[in-house]
């Protein structure tokens, strides 16, 4: 067989626009930390020691943030793409459904039903460590509607909170709704279907598991910032209770994932049964099961023995990913994430 020669290829003309991404990122990173990263102390707003600590916090914070945006991007892009690509019937019900489940949360964030991270975490105290006005009669008992808090720290935190509230209302559909659609099969079954909706069916659970985790690496460093402002001994027991609230997350993040993957799997597993295999592939099978068995006999090693291993394997990938969000908000305590 000839290797083809390397003159000859030809470079689609559209692919030259992907340098327009990494030129957006640049650009983007840049703009962040010129409108959002200068240090507060040069201005006179803070003494030296705690402007460097609380401008680093502040760069951590925009960091995860950064990550998290282009994660979501990509994975509302995926979610997309899955659905340009099912049966029509298949597109109208996915798309219905986004609309109507993005609709209702990012009408309980706007309406402040989903209590922010500063809430929970003293949102006084937090008003306090960034030098703030302190406005009680913002809060409400049940809406988180308004900072209670007025200050150009806060109400940064504030706002990146909200908008993080608002990414993971636009991208909790895509992941479910992206997960259901390994369900759709062809009329009737084949293998081949079988494969490519179990592929898919990996891809969703480890996306959902990269975004949340990196979710929760950008709330833990967002809500690690008002630290630096916090004198003495006080630090440590907000940090404290910071971990325990990422912690709380993760673990609440891990049953979410579990609670739409695990039905899907066991459904589309169920479903791939009852598909016939091809002639070709029942020879193929019997011949394979032929070989194991002569091999058995003569104390050698076959394929077939090798599947446990890459069964246990892709069991282990599996349950890692189920629970990377609880397994980041435990080590986010010991890592200072």
């Amino acid at each position: 067989m000839t290797e083809p020669v390397f003159a000859s290829f030809e470079l689609p003309r559209a692919a030259i626009r992907i340098v327009f991404l990494p030129l957006t990122v640049i650009v983007a990173g840049s703009l962040l930390i010129m409108l959002l990263g200068v240090p507060f102390h040069e201005n006179g707003n803070l003494p030296a020691a705690t402007g460097h600590l609380e401008t680093a916090g502040r760069l951590k914070m925009l960091a995860a943030w950064l990550l998290l945006a282009a994660t979501t991007v990509a994975c509302l892009a995926y979610f997309v793409r899955t659905v340009r690509a099912s049966a029509p019937g298949t597109r109208d019900r996915l798309t219905k459904a986004y609309i109507g489940l993005t609709l209702f949360g990012v009408a309980a964030v706007a309406g402040g039903l989903i209590s922010g991270a500063p809430r929970f975490l003293g949102e006084h105290e937090i008003c306090n460590a960034f030098a703030g006005n302190w406005e009680p009669g913002n809060l409400w008992p049940w809406l988180d509607l308004r900072p209670a808090c007025s200050g150009v720290q806060f109400n940064m935190l504030w706002w990146l909170n909200e908008v993080q509230k608002i990414g993971l209302a636009l991208v909790s559909p895509a992941l479910v709704l992206g997960t259901i659609s390994c369900l759709a099969m062809p009329d009737p079954g084949t293998r081949a279907a079988c494969r490519l909706q179990a592929r898919r069916l990996n891809a969703h659970l480890y996306l959902a598991a990269a975004v949340l985790v990196i979710g929760l690496l950008f709330l833990s460093a967002l809500m690690r910032w008002p630290a630096s402002g916090l004198a003495g001994e006080a630090a440590a027991p907000y940090t404290s209770h910071v971990d325990a609230y990422i912690f709380y997350w993760g673990a609440t993040y891990s049953v979410f994932i579990a609670s739409y993957y695990v039905p899907v799997a066991v459904w589309l597993s169920e479903n791939c049964r009852k598909v016939a295999a091809p002639p070709a592939e029942v020879k193929s099978a019997a011949a394979g099961r032929k070989s194991a068995a002569a091999a058995r006999d003569k104390g050698g090693e076959s394929d077939a023995d090798e599947n446990p291993v890459s069964d246990l394997f892709s069991l282990f990938k599996t349950v890692a990913a189920l629970f990377a969000p609880a397994i980041a908000g435990l080590l986010g305590s010991v890592l200072h994430l």
